[in-house]
């Protein structure tokens, strides 16, 4: 089983990972958090393997959580799953230690 957190502050992304994710036989979806900053706080509590992050959410965005995450917990892959597709976003997030990265609309 892959343990999976998704990290992301629309309810509707929440919504339809959850909903496609949820059948799969190889994955446990340990559930979500709306910010970094909860992400940090109380999100690696579940010991996700993997984390689907947004870019842009309140109190904490997706570059400086996913930062304090590859410093904490190196061994936690970090999907990027995001609408911002400017050069910027994406060099910050691999800058960030990220492990790979793609639109939503992909």
């Amino acid at each position: 089983m892959i343990r999976i957190l998704i990290a992301d502050d629309h309810q509707i992304i929440i919504d339809g990972l959850t909903a496609l994710l949820h059948n799969e036989p190889e994955i446990d979806l340990v559930g979500y958090v709306k910010s970094g900053k909860q992400l940090l706080h109380e999100g690696l509590s579940l010991r996700p393997e993997i984390i689907l992050m947004d870019i842009g959410m309140p109190e904490m965005d997706g570059i400086a959580a996913s930062r304090a995450v590859k410093e904490s917990h190196p061994e936690i892959k970090i999907l990027v799953l995001t609408t911002y597709a400017d050069p910027k976003s994406i060099r910050e997030m691999l800058r960030a230690g990220v492990d790979g990265y793609l639109l939503k609309d992909s």
